[in-house]
């Protein structure tokens, strides 16, 4: 099959390294990809760097036109941003589309909204919490389709490039780290995690946190930190194209959202070997069983989540355990092979191929 991917987003955040790795992964299962990107973003530019055939997609009309000659070329259309099945409705003519949502929000109930729904072959959720709000919202479940999200097997960093961030980050040799990946924005509540430190620093004063990540909100998290007195306790390295090495120097990974789709950095930090302390929100409780390969918390509560992250720090054997049972779990659901053919299912099922 021809199969194009489009995502029209700007950033770089977890649906376009979705989008890429399912792109490398059919490549390497011999499909036929093309990856329709906005021009200059940073999936058009890694889309091209790992060798999958990648259109930039130009602004304005001159865009609709690229998609809409993409998209008669393909036998199957993959949208993988809201607004981008907004136009690709307009664009792709009869050909089949197949939209993969990630985020546990309801839709507007607007007819355009509709009007994109029923035009969608399948909708893909990356969880069982995003399926029953589209269940709940109106979507028929014989176009509802679950495929997780997936990352790849972790390389860990040499002895030499961990030793360098640590010192690039002002981390003290056994300087226990908390780490958190994800864009500096509402949902994933990164004031919650702060509004925990407070609490955690009064037992463990060593304690640093890394916040990986940007967005909108960096200037006030900052100003929120200054105010609880973190300023030496946590640091906001900004958007970091090595982020995956720095799981490497992470004793406990946190997410503390409190609405989530899924919560693709919580398999990195399985993959990696570390710890997971996680909020109850979307879909992480389908990744994580309290107590057995992570600990939960609930959402928008900082006193529990202190408690948490301060039980773990106290408890090696612990997390010892909860890392072991999460590279399990990491091994047998979310492989990027796993995630790969069951989009190809989803592919044959809307090509009329089966």
């Amino acid at each position: 099959m021809k199969i194009l991917h489009l995502n029209t987003e700007s950033t770089w955040r977890g649906g376009e390294r979705q989008t890429l790795l399912l792109a490398e992964g059919l490549v390497r299962a011999d499909e036929d990809v093309t990856v329709l990107a906005r021009a200059g973003s940073p999936l058009a530019e890694r889309t091209r760097e790992a060798g999958v055939r990648c259109v930039p997609l130009p602004a304005g009309p001159t865009g609709l036109v690229s998609m809409a000659v993409e998209a008669r070329a393909h036998d199957v259309v993959h949208v993988h941003a809201s607004r981008a099945l907004g136009q690709v409705v307009l664009a792709a003519g009869r050909k089949p589309i197949v939209y993969t949502r990630r985020v546990d929000f309801t839709p507007s109930r607007d007819p355009l909204t509709r009007l994109k729904y029923a035009r969608a072959h399948r909708v893909v959720c990356i969880s069982g919490a995003i399926a029953g709000v589209m269940r709940s919202w109106g979507l028929p479940n014989a176009k509802i389709r679950h495929i997780p999200s997936a990352a790849p097997a972790y390389t860990p960093p040499c002895v030499e490039r961990i030793r360098a961030l640590r010192i690039e980050l002002g981390l003290a040799p056994g300087t226990p780290v908390i780490g958190h990946v994800g864009a500096l924005v509402g949902h994933k509540d990164q004031t919650t995690l702060l509004a925990a430190m407070r609490h955690v620093v009064e037992r463990r004063p060593e304690v640093r946190v890394l916040l990986i990540g940007d967005g909108p909100l960096r200037r006030t998290l900052h100003a929120f930190a200054r105010r609880l007195g973190l300023g030496g306790v946590v640091t906001f390295t900004g958007f970091r194209s090595d982020a995956l090495d720095l799981y490497a120097l992470f004793d406990l990974f946190c997410l503390s959202s409190s609405m989530e789709g899924m919560g693709s950095a919580i398999l990195d930090a399985f993959a990696a070997g570390v710890p997971v302390v996680a909020t109850r929100a979307g879909g992480i409780p389908e990744m994580i069983e309290d107590g057995v390969n992570g600990r939960l918390v609930p959402a928008r509560d900082p006193a529990a989540l202190a408690e948490a992250l301060t039980e773990a720090l106290e408890d090696a054997p612990a997390r010892a355990r909860w890392a072991q049972a999460a590279r399990e779990v990491f091994a047998a659901r979310y492989s990027v092979e796993r995630m790969v053919e069951s989009y190809r299912e989803v592919y044959a099922e809307v090509a009329g191929t089966v």
